[in-house]
Parts: structure tokens; sequence; C-alpha cells
């Protein structure tokens, strides 16, 4: 590969972590959510504060120098602490999608993983839309209407999340494509930390799963890009949550900057 050439993947594949709490002050945990979306690929929507110094501009840049097709996973937490923060992620995926087509001209394919607690009732692992082979989709009427039916559960009572699980399943059990004919993204929506290594169950389960360097290299050898939003949790969870969220954001930002990005 030339020099050129590494030098235009290393900004394609660049990252975008961003950090929901910087529009809590503000904004409730659904309006914070929704606001992000709303901006990151719209010049004009964008905040007067940028996030990670990273202006919407060069995010754009990115998408429009990125090959003609995009494939997105978006994973979710389905667990309870994140109840407030799904209606913005809810409410703002369709404009997110309007502003990718301007882009993509509807070369933009969608699935969605929503990870949840040990012992919820609809597991631990779900794929929202039912592509054969767990294929990316086009049709964003589909994408909206797996969104609108999406609800939190609650399972094992703990705040660390099966999160590294989730992003597994994107990484490996998504039908993705190869080469370089598509950019291949994941938007990581999570208010938790992965279980600490040393934490085991027996009797549930619950346990960390992957190690945060195993999914890095998994994303990279696939040129995958992860992208992460931190959400901030319900109001009930704020107390816990403080207590963690350095391990959140050392999570997140290690997916996000060990992919290509900050």
């Amino acid at each position: 590969m030339n020099a050129a050439r590494s030098f235009r993947l290393a900004f394609v594949f660049t990252a975008f972590l961003v950090a929901c709490p910087e529009f809590v002050a503000a904004d409730t945990s659904e309006q914070a959510v929704a606001s992000t979306l709303r901006t990151i690929f719209s010049p004009r929507r964008a905040p007067a504060q940028r996030t990670m110094g990273l202006s919407q501009r060069s995010f754009l840049d990115l998408v429009e120098q990125s090959p003609a097709r995009l494939e997105i996973a978006l994973v979710i937490d389905g667990t309870e602490s994140m109840g407030p923060a799904l209606v913005g992620v809810r409410e703002a995926i369709s404009q997110m999608m309007a502003d990718l087509d301007r882009y993509k001209q509807q070369e933009v394919a969608y699935q969605i993983v929503v990870f949840r607690d040990v012992g919820a009732p609809s597991g631990e692992v779900v794929y929202l839309l039912e592509e054969d082979g767990n294929r990316f989709t086009t049709d964003r009427q589909a994408v909206l209407a797996a969104l609108s039916g999406l609800q939190v559960e609650i399972g094992a009572p703990y705040f660390p999340e099966l999160v590294d699980e989730g992003v597994h399943a994107a990484l490996s059990a998504l039908a993705w494509s190869t080469g370089d004919e598509a950019s291949r993204w994941i938007f990581l929506f999570a208010d938790a930390p992965p279980f600490d290594p040393t934490f085991r169950e027996e009797s549930t389960g619950a346990r960390r799963r992957f190690a945060t360097d195993a999914l890095i290299a998994i994303a990279s050898e696939n040129q995958i890009l992860i992208n992460c939003v931190l959400c901030p949790t319900r109001v009930e969870d704020e107390v816990v949550s403080a207590r963690v969220v350095d391990q959140t954001r050392t999570f997140l930002n290690s997916l996000s900057s060990g992919t290509g990005g900050l």
C-alpha cells in the first residue's frame, strides 16, 4: 500500500468519540443523546461546543471521503438504566439517517444489536433486524420500526453490563462486507462499563466475556470503525454511575482510539 493510500485510509477510519454528558447541564438525558445525533452529520445544527476538539465539519469530511457504501451497526445498551437515553436515540436516528443519505445517496445499510443483562427475558444479545444471516439493510423504515419497538429489560442487578458481549456480537455475527468497497462503522450507545476482568459469578454467569484488546484486534483486522456515545444514565442510577464513569470512559475511549480514533 503506497503512502498516499495509507494516509487516506488513516482519515477514513478515524473514529469519533461523543461524550453526551457535556450536554447534560442544559438537557435531560433523552435530549442530550438526541442533540448529539442531530448535529454530528450536519454543520447547520452543530452546537457551539465541539466534543473532543473535533469539529462536525471534519467528521463530515470523513463521510465524503469514504467509499460509496457505508455499513453501520447500531449497538445499544437495552438495560433499565438506559431508559431515558433510549428515547433520545429513537428520536434522533431518523435525522441522522437523513443526513447520511445526503452524502451516500441511499448507500447506507444498517443493523441493530441490543445487549442486556444476564438473565434478561429476551436474552443477552438480540439482533433487531431480521435479515437472513444478520445482513445489513438499506430499508430506513424497517430500522425505525425496529427502534420504535425497542424496550429496556432488567436482568441481573448489576450496573456493569455485557457491553463487551454486545460489541463482540456486532463484530463477529453480522454480515459485514470485505475489502475497500465499503466503510464499516459501529455506533455504540452505553452508560456503563463492562465487568471487571476479575469478576465472576458462577450462579448467573455474570462475568467479563471479551478483553478490550481482543475487541480492538477484531475490529482493526476487519477495518471496522467503532464510534462511542457515552450516554447519561437514569436518575436512580446516577450515584453508582458516578463511581464507575471513569471506567466507562476508559473502555469507550480505548475502543475508539484503538480502531483509529481519538
